[in-house]
């Protein structure tokens, strides 16, 4: 997505956030270039939901423009990894850590209780947090049939459960 900038307004004054944006122009041209069998898409795509998604400094900022900003660099993205030849993948958003999940783990870990009663294992799911994603991640899979989407929550999550570490291993950074 070389053509966006997320503009974090806390962190970067009156600047963008050049290192990501110069590195998915270094991708681009690695895909262009080389021969993949698949690319491949992985966000926190909630980072992407507000007014901060902008094309250069002193753009107009709106939630509305953003996506506008966003579905215009996913279909170019998707044109230029199907032109190579490669098949591309999207992976949505994995269940974010519950709040609370860290302070539980480290307190085990000091504790060297590695999760005996499982109170750190499992957090309360209630669903996406961005409809909107799902709906262009649906519109895209229309559009470029090859698109392979996969939802890492299917595995992450029963119900409105979901695991923090798979066999005692945890699943965040």
């Amino acid at each position: 997505m070389s053509d966006l900038f997320n503009k974090a307004w806390r962190r970067y004054k009156n600047s963008v956030y050049k290192d990501c944006h110069d590195n998915v122009a270094r991708y681009y041209d690695k895909i262009q270039k080389e021969k993949f069998d698949y690319v491949i898409i992985g966000e926190v795509w909630n980072h992407y939901t507000s007014d901060n998604i902008i094309n250069k400094l002193g753009d107009a900022r709106s939630e509305a423009l953003s996506r506008q900003r966003i579905e215009v660099v996913m279909r170019k993205a998707m044109g230029i990894i199907i032109k190579s030849g490669a098949k591309p993948v999207i992976i949505k958003t994995i269940y974010i850590a519950p709040k609370e999940y860290v302070p539980c783990f480290y307190q085990n870990v000091k504790l060297r209780a590695h999760n005996k009663d499982a109170s750190c294992e499992r957090g309360v799911w209630n669903g996406d947090g961005s409809d909107w994603f799902n709906q262009l991640f649906k519109q895209l899979k229309t559009e470029y049939p090859s698109l392979i989407i996969i939802d890492p929550k299917r595995v992450q999550c029963s119900g409105k459960n979901c695991v923090t570490e798979i066999d005692g291993i945890p699943i965040y950074q």
